[in-house]
């Protein structure tokens, strides 16, 4: 084993641990926790590069999950504790130097829905958020690269939706 990393965890509820596959580029490994957190890790030392929380939103929502772990009730619930969280991480994947990152969290007490991100891959900024899109793919065009996202092809440097298929069938 050259190196191990690991990441906080929420007690009693969820490990922090990746929750993806991590993806590769460059001299760096990037992957998004069980926390809604994505971390860039040097791939010789394991070394963190930089971290960001890939949902602001889901950030929030995992406070409040901090909340309920720790005995209080939830106030947003007839019982007082989350019913039918369901959440879903992406792997990241990078073109022209973006990783792009996608969640969902849904519960009773919170459906923020699918949101993903774009970061500067050398320098951890966010470059952009918006709704939607699930798992990211590289598509390369004429020799540009881009993200294509359920139906939807993104400009990685700006976030802007290029072209998207029409999904209310």
């Amino acid at each position: 084993t050259l190196w191990r990393a690991s990441w906080p965890s929420l007690p009693g509820c969820l490990k922090g641990g990746p929750h993806t596959t991590p993806c590769i580029s460059g001299d760096m490994v990037i992957v998004q926790s069980s926390m809604f957190l994505i971390y860039a890790l040097d791939a010789a030392t394991g070394v963190l590069r930089w971290s960001d929380a890939s949902c602001r939103e889901a950030q929030h929502s995992l406070r409040r999950m901090r909340t309920i772990a720790a005995g209080e009730p939830d106030p947003g619930t007839r019982s007082g504790w989350p019913d039918g969280v369901v959440w879903n991480n992406t792997p990241p994947m990078v073109a022209d130097g973006v990783a792009m990152v996608a969640d969902d969290l849904r519960s009773s007490w919170c459906d923020w829905g699918p949101r993903s991100a774009g970061f500067d891959v050398a320098t951890g900024r966010r470059l952009w958020d918006n709704p939607g899109f699930g798992f990211p793919l590289r598509w390369t065009h004429r020799g540009k690269e881009y993200f294509v996202a359920t139906g939807t092809a993104i400009e990685p440097r700006s976030g802007k939706i290029l072209w998207s298929i029409d999904k209310s069938w």
